[in-house]
């Protein structure tokens, strides 16, 4: 008894097939999706943007890693169920992830007209370690793929059928939230429109496989038209308060400007092709050219979709200077995808011939495929995505923590679950006036030697001249890190509340004005404003009560909130210099400071307000000073033609535990 074809089990099991490989692919990308938030860049979209707030994200473009609507949605997240809880950060991406397949699977229908390819189609892209990766990390790729495949699944339909406004509508929302996802993805849609004004302006029109009069067409041509300009239009009043920021951040990333046409063509041409063919499935490529070539497409035109969408974006690039990284130009993952497919179904076809089984050797080669790709997934993919226990390492350091403590953490990549607890114990010295002790989080002494450059640049680098590692008691709390307490005894704060609000300061350069701001602020009711006239930068003046007489080496730390009203100026920390005394002798010095945490972008609401008037930025530093005896002078700085508010500002001295006399 013979085999039943292949072409007749499509048929016949075609939906039980849908949802076997749909739940394959929701399988594959809900595993490991509970692992600790922070890698893949969740680390600097979460502490930059996705902690903030929703007129932040909208407005805030310094860094590439804000792909706004997505920030915007695990902003929402984080809110309704925390946010550190890494399943419903990913969720977006996820749930784009999984309706994607079920795009790429229409879209490869409308294409081929064919179940089988429609099938391979899906079955590859469930399988694919790429969009497994990016379906499962807070990252805004697998939004910007869904997105791209639905515009041409929107592109086809109305180019086949009758216009239809929903589709019209759908069309310019899913371009603009593909564009508002990922800037770079207008480079998706000029080569969409290029291809589709080729078509609609080609002579041999019929040739292309569409029956339309010149009329329909021109009306087509009109909609598409209008569809552009209003897509256009959203996107530039949606980037207009950014656009400024973005075009800062193309010009001085490293990793987005071209310094030559070579390196267009030496790197990002391969590494697009290299990130949807990861590894041993390179060796699939040929199957894609074939697909491209002799697949059996519906229309002419959709042939050369493919190479429009890959090659116009790359021209585009190399003629602007500015382009992304290879993951930016995933737009082409569906299209690959596709042709793959129709390349396995065109040499099953070619190769029956010597072999008479309709359909074996395609599903041989779809089999193998699958197999290698699962490999990839589960031998390479998996394992790269194992990280510490990020509860098990907040957790311990509220165990080690009071509630007035200040957490000063070495590492960036160890910011993210320490920065609840920072956030919380911050607020309380600001609203309390109190700081009970300064810890200090670190990598194993081992790991801080051996990254030379980092140890110049972090906070360990101020630390390190008047502690040495045995001097400090540290306690593992998971994951290689260590904490320790870098004083004992509750700190002395050397200003009183309100002191920014009620203190009378004095110009001492520029000219401007400092008037008290009765209003909700973030630890009283009241604030100082600076407002510096156009011509030149304010700064002021403010004398700190008292002599403090330090006899061992101390902190002096600084904690403060600010509200920018123009983010295009940065806001400077305060600067704190010293009259001190020593042996007799007098000098004046600047207290040298370093900021605290400084990739933690906290943004705390205004107290007591019923609406959300002001989120304040909130930043400490700390300095250390040698024995002597000491007078303090504070000084603020506003940029020309800028105002800042101020509010919570606190001064502490805090004596070091066992310091080295080291200082140099």
């Amino acid at each position: 008894m013979s085999a039943q074809p292949t072409n007749n089990i499509f048929q016949k099991h075609h939906t039980i097939l849908i949802l076997f490989i749909m739940l394959i692919g929701v399988c594959l990308r809900f595993y490991q999706m509970g692992r600790a938030l922070g890698g893949g860049d969740e680390n600097h979209m979460l502490l930059y943007f996705g902690y903030t707030h929703l007129q932040y994200i909208a407005t805030t473009y310094f860094d590439a890693s804000n792909h706004i609507f997505h920030t915007m949605l695990v902003n929402l997240m984080g809110r309704w169920f925390g946010e550190e809880n890494a399943l419903a950060i990913r969720l977006p991406t996820f749930l784009f992830g999984i309706a994607c397949l079920w795009m790429i699977y229409k879209v490869a229908w409308e294409i081929f007209a064919s179940k089988e390819i429609a099938l391979m189609a899906l079955l590859i892209a469930a399988v694919n370690p790429v969009h497994i990766y990016y379906s499962q990390t807070a990252r805004g790729y697998s939004i910007m793929i869904f997105f791209s495949t639905a515009v041409l699944y929107l592109v086809i339909k109305l180019l086949q059928f009758k216009l239809n406004s929903r589709n019209v509508f759908l069309l310019i929302l899913c371009g603009f939230l593909s564009v508002y996802t990922l800037p770079t993805n207008i480079l998706f849609l000029l080569s969409l429109a290029g291809w589709l004004l080729t078509v609609l302006l080609s002579p041999s029109w019929r040739s292309m496989g569409y029956d339309l009069s010149v009329e329909e067409r021109r009306q087509r041509g009109l909609w598409f038209g209008y569809s552009a300009l209003l897509l256009a239009l959203l996107l530039l009043l949606s980037y207009l308060p950014v656009v400024g920021q973005m075009a800062e951040t193309a010009r001085t990333h490293s990793l987005l400007t071209f310094d030559t046409q070579s390196a267009l063509a030496s790197s990002l041409l391969p590494a697009i092709i290299e990130r949807v063919f990861q590894g041993p499935l390179i060796w699939f490529l040929p199957f894609l050219l074939v697909g491209l070539i002799y697949g059996k497409v519906q229309h002419k035109s959709y042939r050369f979709m493919p190479i429009f969408i890959f090659f116009l974006p790359l021209i585009i690039t190399a003629v602007i200077g500015v382009g992304g990284f290879p993951r930016n130009y995933l737009f082409n993952f569906p299209l690959f995808i596709i042709f793959l497919a129709a390349g396995f179904s065109v040499t099953g076809d070619y190769m029956k011939r010597w072999f008479g089984r309709e359909g074996a050797i395609m599903s041989i080669l779809i089999i193998v495929y699958s197999l290698i790709s699962l490999g990839v997934v589960f031998l390479k993919h998996y394992p790269s995505l194992k990280t510490t226990d990020g509860n098990l390492y907040k957790e311990n350091i509220l165990k080690n923590s009071r509630s007035n403590d200040l957490l000063i953490i070495n590492d960036t990549t160890d910011y993210l679950y320490a920065r609840s607890t920072y956030k919380h114990t911050v607020q309380n010295i600001i609203q309390e006036n109190k700081l009970s002790r300064v810890n200090f989080i670190k990598k194993l002494p081992k790991q801080i030697q051996e990254n030379e450059a980092f140890a110049k640049t972090s906070v360990w680098s101020l630390f390190k001249n008047i502690f040495n590692e045995e001097s400090l008691s540290f306690k593992d709390i998971s994951g290689g890190r260590e904490m320790a307490s870098l004083t004992k005894l509750e700190a002395l704060p050397i200003i009183a509340d309100d002191f920014e609000s009620n203190t009378d300061w004095e110009i001492v350069h520029g000219k401007g004005e400092f008037t008290k701001i009765e209003d909700n602020g973030i630890a009283s009711n009241s604030m100082l404003k600076l407002t510096a006239f156009p011509q030149e930068p304010m700064v002021v003046k403010a004398i700190v009560p008292g002599e403090y007489n330090i006899t061992k080496h101390s902190f002096i730390v600084v904690v403060l909130a600010t509200k920018n009203f123009n983010p295009k100026n940065m806001v400077y920390h305060p600067l704190v210099t010293a009259d001190i005394y020593v042996n007799g002798k007098a000098q004046k010095i600047k207290l040298h400071t370093k900021k605290i945490n400084d990739g933690i972008n906290l943004k705390v609401k205004s107290l007591n307000s019923e609406r959300d008037k002001y989120y304040w930025d909130v930043k400490a530093s700390i300095g250390i000073l040698p024995p002597g005896s000491y007078k303090f002078e504070l000084f603020l700085k506003c940029h020309a033609g800028n105002s800042v508010l101020y509010d919570g500002l606190r001064l502490f001295l805090a004596e070091a535990v066992s310091p080295q006399n080291k200082l140099r």
